[in-house]
């Protein structure tokens, strides 16, 4: 049985509502991620990371709970991702997020597009999921979509980091 959890903002809300709909405190933490996921990737990209029968069963539930929760998919056109291979994986960066700026007359380096970097972990926040990697020395997070749309991951090819 969950108690009543006032929240400040709408993942716990959905987290809360989540677990307190399921028939296990599991189940309810497992919708809730699917939602982190769907969020994240789309609905296509979550769908892709579930079975069959999990993915349905996370989906009702979060219709049960009031999420809109599209009936038909769209057609995935962003890059599919193998989120346990995107561990560890070297990137280069294609598109700068962080270019140099200058504060207080100091100036600041940003990443440089074509700069080598290392994916270090995968981040679940409230708002979505975040990759954490290490590009020029410095450790930095991005929200996963924009990460994919800034760099392309290594296929193999050796590079220094």
């Amino acid at each position: 049985m969950v108690t009543q959890v006032q929240s400040e903002n709408a993942a716990s809300a959905v987290l809360v509502a989540c677990v307190g709909a399921a028939p296990s405190l599991a189940q309810g933490r497992e919708a809730f991620t699917c939602w982190l996921m769907a969020k994240a990737l789309g609905w296509s990209g979550a769908r892709k990371l579930y079975a069959r029968a999990t993915w349905f069963r996370h989906r009702q539930l979060l219709r049960g709970v009031g999420l809109p929760v599209p009936k038909r998919l769209e057609a995935h056109s962003g890059p599919r991702v193998d989120l346990c291979r995107l561990l560890g994986a070297r990137f280069v960066v294609r598109r700068t997020w962080k270019p140099d700026c200058v504060m207080g007359g100091l100036n600041i380096p940003g990443v440089a597009d074509g700069t080598w970097g290392r994916v270090e972990r995968l981040v679940a926040e409230d708002d979505g999921l975040y990759v954490g990697f290490v590009v020029s020395g410095d450790y930095d997070e991005l929200p996963l979509a924009e990460f994919l749309r800034a760099v392309a991951v290594d296929d193999g090819a050796s590079a220094a980091v």
